[in-house]
């Protein structure tokens, strides 16, 4: 059936002329989407669906002609959600043993403290100047990466940064810029419950996950204007994370 459907989709490509054929078109690339999440988020969960099988599931609930009963369904459907529990489960007990063998050899650093909201600083380099405050424009750059070393983002191998006012970043990260001077850097160390939850950022950061931001300030622009909004990590934290 999904062949069939398939190779009937590629003889009669969609007309996307009319306001409402596009509109049918965005809402089947929306569901798309939303399987993918679905998909990503399994697959960190160590759950991995055979994609022919899970489009076919779609493909026959689309129809309306399921292969099985409601009671091979349900019992299916309750399979996978214990493994994924399980999953779940395993990923978030990795995650806080990285982060806790992390924050041990971090805590003997000198200069590492906890602030108040409950994430851990080290500032690296203080820069020149006059101390940062809420309402100056700052140029930033920002490696964002996991206990386990690995990178998720980084604007300086990218060549991207960031620029706005420091009271427009999320609190965590202007906790921080408000330690530093023009130039400075400051690693952020920051438990999930201030950063991505439990839900994590498929496929890139697991459920549970510390985070760890080296920030570097490359410039403070005084009188300038701000163009554009957040991008990359710090644009991945708002409204997610760091508070």
């Amino acid at each position: 059936a999904l062949q069939k459907t398939v190779q009937a989709q590629q003889q009669t490509p969609a007309t996307l002329k009319a306001p409402r054929q596009r509109q049918a078109y965005a809402a089947g690339v929306m569901f798309a989407q939303d399987v993918r999440d679905a998909q990503a988020s399994n697959r960190m969960l160590g759950v991995n669906l055979d994609g022919t099988l899970l489009q076919a599931g779609l493909s026959d609930a689309l129809n309306g002609h399921l292969r099985l009963d409601d009671k091979a369904l349900a019992t299916a459907t309750d399979d996978l959600a214990d493994a994924a529990r399980e999953g779940f489960r395993k990923v978030k007990a990795t995650q806080s043993k990285l982060a806790a063998a992390w924050l041990e050899k971090f805590r003997k650093l000198k200069g590492a403290a906890r602030d108040d909201s409950g994430f851990w600083y080290r500032v690296t380099w203080e820069g020149d100047g006059e101390r940062l405050k809420l309402d100056d424009v700052v140029d930033v750059v920002v490696e964002e990466k996991l206990a386990d070393g690995t990178v998720v983002s980084d604007m300086d191998r990218t060549g991207s940064g960031l620029r706005q006012r420091v009271s427009d970043f999320p609190p965590v990260f202007a906790a921080g810029l408000l330690r530093l001077k023009n130039h400075g850097q400051i690693t952020l160390v920051v438990p999930p419950e201030l950063a991505y939850g439990d839900k994590g950022y498929p496929p890139d950061v697991p459920p549970g996950a510390t985070m760890i931001y080296q920030v570097r300030v490359s410039d403070r622009i005084d009188g300038s204007e701000i163009k554009g909004g957040p991008s990359g990590a710090a644009q991945k934290q708002n409204g997610r994370s760091a508070g």
